[in-house]
């Protein structure tokens, strides 16, 4: 059966398989009719914020100021009064293990917590009991937070202050070791990174991200959440005539389930974000029986 597949900013090839421990996975990609791009078959969250409309599928809204997704095809949100926390929160279950968040930003206006971004165990009625948190405060420095013994305590920052109205991209990976935060600019090069930090762990079913205070403001993009492992697979193209083929090698001794693997859109000729794809497996190293992630 062709795998599901999606096309990002048509740089990146992106499907999700198993991969077992220093294994290998060989596909075929052939450019056919018939075949449609499915993101949501391929991530466990992900949103482009390009239709502007706020998908309620994928989120609520909650608080008050300014929410919205821009004709840019960005989320917007502006807090116009003090601790009153416009955000967006996930309406669907979110149980991952070994999980990376990923995400565009650009801070338009920093007061006290601008671009405030958490995964929460409970968000109902304005209840919340988050696990962790991030978000820059008035002197655009980026704070991290964890809570321990249900007291929150700050547990890193990095203070060099970002540039106001400039895009950055952000990581949040969590593993058995903890959280950790990684902060990037546009071309994707490692600014900051914290250590991995504890906190309490409860059952994780919502992400939001918002504002806190008025004069906090700014946008985020390319929101997705995927598996994490901490060395990428390995991933060679060749062609055979009509025909790429792609060989995926795990270089880790962990067995990487519902994984989403990046093939680079260069190696397979020019795709656009539409472009139609047969994706076929041609060869996978054997699966542990009993393992589970």
């Amino acid at each position: 059966m062709p795998l599901p597949y999606y096309i990002e900013n048509t740089t990146t090839l992106w499907i999700k398989d198993d991969i077992a421990p220093f294994g290998t996975n060989i596909y075929t990609v052939q450019k056919v009719s018939g075949y449609s791009p499915n993101d949501l078959a391929v991530f466990d969250f992900i949103d482009n914020f390009n239709d502007q409309t706020i998908d309620p599928n994928k989120w609520f809204t909650d608080g008050i100021g300014v929410m919205e997704e821009t004709s840019g095809g960005y989320a917007h949100i502006v807090s116009l009064l003090a601790n009153k926390y416009p955000r967006f929160v996930s309406a669907i279950p979110l149980y991952i293990r070994n999980y990376m968040v990923e995400y565009d930003v650009q801070i338009s206006g920093a007061s006290s917590e601008a671009c405030r971004m958490g995964y929460t165990s409970h968000y109902i009625d304005g209840s919340e009991l988050a696990n962790w948190f991030l978000a820059w405060d008035g002197n655009r420095y980026l704070k991290f937070w964890t809570r321990i013994n249900g007291d929150w305590a700050l547990r890193w920052s990095y203070t060099t202050p970002i540039s106001i109205d400039t895009w950055y991209k952000m990581r949040i990976i969590e593993t058995h070791a903890g959280v950790k935060v990684q902060l990037l600019n546009s071309s994707s090069t490692l600014l900051a990174e914290s250590g991995f930090f504890r906190y309490d762990y409860k059952a994780q079913n919502s992400i939001y991200f918002g504002q806190r205070s008025f004069r906090d403001a700014g946008y985020w993009d390319n929101f997705k959440i995927r598996r994490y492992a901490e060395i990428e697979p390995t991933v060679t193209v060749t062609t055979e005539g009509s025909v790429y083929k792609v060989k995926v090698t795990n270089n880790t001794s962990e067995e990487l389930r519902s994984y989403q693997i990046q093939i680079p859109a260069s190696s397979l000729g020019t795709l656009t974000a539409t472009t139609s794809l047969n994706i076929n497996t041609v060869y996978k190293s054997p699966l542990k029986s009993n393992y589970y992630n």
